[in-house]
């Protein structure tokens, strides 16, 4: 007896992925397994990759590509004894895969600054990913990362002359398990050492001629 063809599987792009799907289905009367098969949805004829032996409901077929449609068919599987494989099912809806992270446009870049030595200076950037990823940042200082400087800015509070360079922030956008960054532009920080003023010699004082209330003080 052939086994009843399945009812058209239901499927939807994996969370959290961009290379798989979930493909959910009815099960069918003494069927002992299943076998999918992934079609490109632009023609719903050629075959990705091979197909899928024992599946179950509610899996996920892995190794596809980043936003791209496809449909699945299922076919219930017999004992091939007493129950012949089922005639493959109608495709299913077509499902299209997450896309991958966008990178993200600097709107605001970081602007160099000159300081004394002691002021504060603070950098920052603005920042957007047209896909709603998920920005994280890291503020680097003359390529190398800056412990902690993982915020949309960055300040000294007490500038000093070791912090002279230039410094530059990486976005990342974080989405669907994947990541795409972008680099700002370097801004210079300039870092000014007040010079102090040499110590005058011991000044010299006398009695003002004429007066009796004043001195005069010469250096």
């Amino acid at each position: 007896t052939q086994l009843s063809t399945p009812t058209a599987p239901t499927a939807t792009a994996t969370s959290g992925s961009t290379t798989s799907i979930t493909v959910s289905f009815t099960s069918v009367a003494n069927a002992s397994s299943y076998t999918a098969r992934v079609y490109l949805a632009s023609d719903g004829t050629t075959l990705v990759g091979s197909a899928i032996t024992s599946f179950t409901s509610g899996s996920a077929i892995t190794g596809l590509t980043a936003n791209t449609a496809y449909k699945v068919t299922i076919t219930a599987i017999g004992n091939g004894t007493t129950y012949l494989d089922s005639a493959a099912s109608s495709l299913s809806s077509s499902v299209t895969t997450n896309a991958a992270a966008v990178t993200p446009t600097i709107s605001s870049q970081p602007v160099s600054d000159t300081k004394t030595v002691g002021q504060s200076v603070t950098f920052s950037v603005t920042a957007t990913a047209s896909d709603s990823g998920t920005l994280s940042y890291q503020w680097k200082k003359g390529g190398s990362p800056i412990s902690g400087a993982t915020s949309s800015s960055y300040q000294i509070t007490s500038v000093a002359t070791g912090d002279a360079g230039n410094y530059t922030v990486t976005v990342t956008n974080t989405i669907n398990g994947t990541t795409a960054s972008a680099d700002s532009n370097a801004a210079t920080l300039t870092v000014i050492t007040p010079t102090q003023l040499s110590t005058p010699t011991a000044p010299t004082a006398t009695a003002t001629s004429g007066s009796t209330t004043s001195i005069t003080v010469s250096f």
